[in-house]
């Protein structure tokens, strides 16, 4: 691995190899010495366990950017490497563009992660108008649109725009899961049937 990474650094001219270590403590030692924009620590343990180096390069107040390869990416390496502040993680065997873009993208101030393990956040819903609020709580009390319509002196086609915004908003199809999606609601605001 350090072969083809010496490979790649040295066909870039502005990227430049200043220190290779092969334990825990001399590269301690080499950081104590130099300060690296990028450090690329090459997770081999027990020799070089690239994630006690980089805890122990954190305590230290080390703020050079990290790019850890490592044999697997697994779920508790992914974890245990962002906690610690790393800035890229890669799996052994990457291809040479894939290490290339990922330093590239580290010496930009941006982060290298593996994209199949990032995952999106799930969209919120949109939070109700006061109105929509009322409705969905009248559906959750088991009051029909003609009632609900009588109750706030309303167009029943008003009411049935009102709950397609309200499905729309909340991600839901039905009154079933709307009167469960607004069960935490408080009730007192709702009046009851007629």
């Amino acid at each position: 691995m350090l072969c083809g990474l010496r490979g790649i650094i040295g066909e870039r001219p502005e990227f430049a190899t200043i220190a290779e270590r092969s334990c825990v403590e001399s590269a301690l030692a080499a950081f104590g010495e130099l300060t690296p924009d990028i450090a690329v620590i090459v997770h081999s343990p027990p020799r070089l366990d690239g994630l006690v180096l980089l805890r122990h390069l954190r305590e230290a107040g080390v703020r050079s950017r990290v790019l850890l390869v490592v044999p697997e990416v697994t779920w508790q390496v992914l974890t245990a490497a962002l906690e610690l502040g790393v800035g890229g993680l890669l799996a052994e065997g990457a291809d040479p563009a894939e290490v290339l873009a990922c330093l590239v993208a580290l010496a930009s101030g941006q982060t290298c992660l593996p994209q199949d393990w990032i995952v999106e956040p799930e969209p919120q819903p949109e939070p109700l108008s006061p109105r929509q609020r009322e409705i969905a709580l009248m559906v959750a009390r088991g009051m029909t649109n003609k009632e609900i319509a009588a109750a706030l002196d309303l167009a029943e086609g008003t009411v049935k725009l009102h709950l397609h915004r309200i499905f729309r908003r909340l991600r839901i199809g039905n009154r079933a899961a709307l009167a469960v999606a607004v069960s935490g609601l408080s009730q007192t605001d709702a009046p009851g049937p007629s």
